[in-house]
């Protein structure tokens, strides 16, 4: 989610950030919104696998959202589906 005109500045970056479950100790909601674009699975925010998890991040206000970019893991997990 980025700023029209500003140089594709992420309006999550540093913002707060909270998911349903959480896979393990290393792998909470704040890693999705960082600002490193990394998705080795040690670094990134991994819920645990329940029916309907979710993520969630507060943008600090209001804004008219119309492109979400999400970056799934690279590896395969063997997390099932």
């Amino acid at each position: 989610m980025c700023l029209p005109g500003s140089s594709n500045e992420s309006l999550s970056t540093l913002k707060q950030a909270e998911q349903s479950t959480t896979y393990r100790d290393s792998s909470t909601a704040h890693l999705a919104v960082d600002g490193n674009p990394s998705s080795i699975d040690t670094i990134c925010a991994h819920t645990n696998n329940q029916t309907d998890d979710w993520w969630m991040v507060d943008l600090g206000r209001v804004f008219e959202v119309t492109t979400v970019t999400i970056i799934n893991r690279f590896d395969d997990c063997n997390c099932g589906t």
